[in-house]
């Protein structure tokens, strides 16, 4: 075998099973909605559902009212000032155990639990 056609075996065998392959342009979780950043993260129903959950046992463990925002949630950008700086970093590692939830659950089909945002932390 010469060495071009060596070069040429791995886009061979891609372009031999790229017909397998679908990319839709609506996310896994639902189905309905086109993929667009927020509507991962934030706005599709089971994720709603999901990061409504958070929130509520967040406020339990800080017991401080939070209200939960894209902003807050995604960018980590806090709009209340009279959080001590323990409750914020704490605020931040919980947060970021729930994104890292929604990210391993990605192409999954079963609903996001709290149990599991649990194990992370």
């Amino acid at each position: 075998m010469s060495v071009a056609s060596k070069k040429n075996l791995p886009v061979l065998y891609f372009s031999n099973s790229y017909h397998k392959l679908y990319i839709t342009p609506y996310i896994w979780h639902c189905s309905m909605q086109r993929g667009i950043y927020c509507h991962l993260w934030w706005g599709c129903e089971k994720v709603a559902s999901y990061w409504s959950a958070v929130q509520h046992e967040i406020q339990i463990m800080l017991k401080v009212p939070i209200i939960f925002s894209p902003t807050l949630c995604l960018l980590h950008l806090y709009q209340q000032e009279n959080s001590t700086i323990h409750s914020k970093k704490l605020l931040n590692y919980l947060l970021l155990a729930a994104k890292m939830q929604v990210a391993q659950n990605w192409k999954i089909h079963a609903t996001l639990n709290i149990q599991a945002w649990y194990s992370l932390l």
